[in-house]
């Protein structure tokens, strides 16, 4: 009889410990989660103000050697655009002279996102796509294309303005 209050005990303290521990873990991803639609909703309302963005359509994240939310939308005459807002790392703040700037593009000056699948596409054959993001690399407009080939998880970047590629990092998976 005491065995069995024994084990029902410490499988109760067993289950509560398991039961807290998925609570923090979805407590500590809602937070994350606000935090990154505050950033982008942030960056939104300075697209809005900073660029002839008057719509946005979407927005992403974009890491590179510095991190932008990158957004597309349109200007008030329905052209399509992106705009790069960069965002601060820890060791920057407002007033650092190193902060990159706001920058936008329209559309029109460069490869759009199917054109740039398809000259990548015909370059890479057994390649599986996982994404394709634009966004802002040593001040340059640019398509990020992440694809897997060989067991092998593979990062290019393609210049926006002439399709050329300009980076390229594997890892092995």
């Amino acid at each position: 009889m005491n065995l069995r209050k024994v084990l029902i005990s410490v499988g109760s303290v067993i289950g509560l410990i398991i039961v807290t521990v998925v609570m923090m873990f979805f407590v500590a991803y809602n937070q994350a989660q606000d935090s990154k639609n505050t950033l982008i909703d942030q960056a939104k309302s300075k697209a809005i103000k900073d660029t002839p963005l008057t719509k946005v359509e979407s927005a992403s994240l974009f890491n590179g050697r510095n991190s932008f939310v990158s957004i597309k939308g349109k200007d008030e005459e329905s052209k399509p655009l992106f705009a790069f807002i960069p965002q601060l790392n820890q060791k920057q703040n407002e007033s650092d002279q190193k902060q990159p700037e706001t920058h936008y593009v329209y559309a029109d000056q460069g490869f759009t996102k199917d054109e740039i699948i398809k000259q990548w596409g015909s370059n890479c054959q057994n390649c599986d796509l996982d994404e394709v993001t634009i966004g802002m690399l040593n001040n340059r407009v640019v398509w990020e294309i992440i694809y897997e080939r060989d067991n092998r998880l593979i990062f290019q970047t393609y210049r926006f303005d002439t399709g050329e590629l300009y980076d390229s990092i594997s890892f092995n998976q």
